[in-house]
């Protein structure tokens, strides 16, 4: 006869067993061995942003991670960064223009009349494909991600979300939950991008994200042709990383103004190595291996590092200098692709491709001032416009920089000016040169040591002849000045992000730092961008156009020099 009791016991170990009780509780040794050692590689999926939002905008839910976030950013970004707004933008705000750009109506392209999903008729297949190009950039439907259902025409988020925190952040359905502990601090970039998480507190991977929508990509995607800006879409200004985040505005905290947080170093207080947490995580599919948990925050980020140098960049400085090579990589790619493309006879590369030149060659009429003197110098025979200046205004920066770049950027150059726009095949084989050298350059750059001493080198080499830009270009001499405040910033120990507590003296000189580039209290150059959510891009677009015509290329050399003496 069996004993009750036992049978009840058996029972109830089952149903534990069943329930995943004792994996977590009673026997994870036990459990733990039972759980494979190498799960498949989780798919990248998006999950929901609201969960995002909620737990991110809850000063309650953040006070754990304060001594590493500070902030609830998500309540800032919800309220003041136009990035959410972009999908909103097409759709309702600048309607009638993006109709005017894509040359029917934007409705016509949706399977309803909520604009959730595209449509999957055969003969709007043309235009269904022309709206999608302009999600790439105006909402998060990567073009290598799909939709769990498999279909191609539903975003894989909610197109309402516009460029949301998975946008930039990467799909999180595997990291999610993950990363919600203070163990996550201790797991390596490399373990947590296996999952699908963009280390975007690498500066080279989060200059590189932003780049590919503000500069373009042709492999994913990102490119406004110059039919689209024809027919009204605003141009892409020059794009500077540090002054463009800052007045987003950064919903974050450089690692220099983050303190002695849990887990920073072996010194810092000690976090847990979540061992409970990726018992749980293995049940779905999703492993992060013991070797992938260090032993602090550093050795998880910065396994070269010697020291706690990585904490102590100024960061201004880091982003202006990272900027000025990604910035041109990105263009080169992105000429490079699209000049590939031609070359081979793709149709839908028609060339030459207006949108890849310097847009001032052409247009004249935004230079009002008379004479040869004040414009920028030729790097090509009259007549033949060459690729934008601006967009190796801030290299001279790269002081980590090899000899060879310099002449293999030349021969770019000359590959856009040897004959009327260029030989695609030239470009393209130029573009290639000189890719991994920059991408080698972005590497460099991203692991130097950017003190004190590398703030004032940097600053004398913007306000010296010497330095790559031509600041006769409006565009060059409005990178230059983006840069010039930054680094002065960073001198100054003016405390970087939105809502920073500034003290009299650090005020006193923010507001002399953003004067110094102002006419008569204007803002010459429009430094000011129409970042946030009570700002227009569209409706700026005559001040952006004035400012280009007005610019005086003599008064921006002297302001230089008088910033070389103080």
């Amino acid at each position: 006869m069996t004993h009750p009791g036992r049978n009840i016991t058996r029972w109830l170990f089952a149903a534990a067993m069943a329930a995943g009780l004792l994996v977590d509780c009673q026997f994870p040794g036990f459990v733990a061995a039972q759980e494979p050692v190498q799960p498949a590689k989780p798919p990248l999926d998006y999950t929901n942003t609201d969960n995002c939002i909620l737990c991110h905008s809850d000063t309650a839910k953040m006070k754990d991670h304060a001594d590493f976030i500070g902030i609830a950013p998500a309540d800032l970004w919800s309220k003041l960064d136009k990035h959410g707004q972009s999908f909103l933008l097409l759709k309702d705000k600048s309607r009638e223009l993006t109709n005017r750009i894509l040359g029917f109506d934007l409705r016509e392209a949706f399977a309803d009349d909520e604009f959730a999903s595209l449509s999957e008729d055969a003969k709007l297949a043309d235009k269904v494909q022309t709206v999608q190009s302009c999600f790439r950039c105006h909402a998060t439907w990567p073009k290598d991600a799909e939709h769990p259902t498999g279909k191609l025409t539903e975003p894989v988020e909610p197109l309402s979300r516009g460029v949301s925190c998975q946008a930039c952040h990467g799909p999180a359905g595997s990291w999610s939950e993950a990363h919600s502990g203070k163990w996550w601090r201790r797991v390596s970039h490399e373990a947590k991008s296996k999952l699908g998480f963009l280390n975007v507190r690498d500066g080279v991977v989060r200059t590189k994200l932003c780049a590919s929508c503000h500069v373009g990509s042709v492999a994913e995607g990102k490119f406004v042709k110059h039919q689209w800006y024809a027919a009204g879409h605003p141009p892409l200004p020059g794009f500077e990383y540090s002054a463009f985040a800052a007045q987003m505005p950064a919903h974050w905290k450089p690692l220099a103004d983050k303190g002695d947080f849990a887990g920073r170093t072996a010194a810092s207080p000690v976090v847990p190595d979540g061992k409970a947490e990726r018992i749980v995580l293995r049940r779905r599919n999703i492993d992060i291996a013991d070797a992938d948990i260090k032993a602090h925050y550093r050795e998880a980020n910065f396994p070269a590092a010697k020291d706690d140098a990585p904490f102590a960049n100024r960061p201004r400085t880091q982003e202006v200098t990272l900027s000025g090579v990604v910035v041109l990589k990105t263009y080169a790619g992105l000429a490079g692709d699209y000049a590939e493309e031609a070359a081979k006879g793709n149709k839908q590369f028609a060339w030459p491709e207006f949108a890849l030149y310097d847009c001032v060659a052409c247009h004249h009429e935004l230079r009002r001032q008379d004479g040869l003197a004040s414009r920028p110098k030729l790097s090509g025979p009259p007549g033949r416009p060459p690729m934008p200046r601006w967009t190796r205004a801030l290299l001279g920066l790269s002081t980590e920089r090899k000899p060879q770049i310099d002449d293999d950027l030349r021969a770019l150059e000359l590959a856009f000016t040897q004959r009327p726009f260029g030989d695609p095949q030239q470009i393209a084989a130029a573009a290639l040169k000189l890719a991994p050298q920059l991408e080698g350059l972005c590497q460099e750059v991203g692991a130097a040591k950017f003190d004190e001493d590398r703030a004032a080198k940097s600053l004398a080499i913007l306000l010296s002849s010497s330095a790559t830009a031509d600041v006769r270009d409006y565009a060059s001499a409005r990178q230059v000045a983006w840069a010039v405040q930054g680094l002065r910033q960073d001198q100054e120990g003016i405390p970087y992000g939105f809502g920073a507590s500034l003290d009299p003296e650090q005020q006193q000189s923010q507001d002399r730092i953003a004067a110094f580039f102002r006419r008569d209290n204007r803002d010459e150059l429009l430094l000011t961008l129409p970042a946030r959510q009570e700002n227009s891009v569209a409706e700026d677009l005559p001040k952006f156009l004035r400012a280009m015509g007005d610019f005086d290329p003599e008064w921006f050399a002297e302001r230089l020099k008088a910033a070389k003496g103080k």
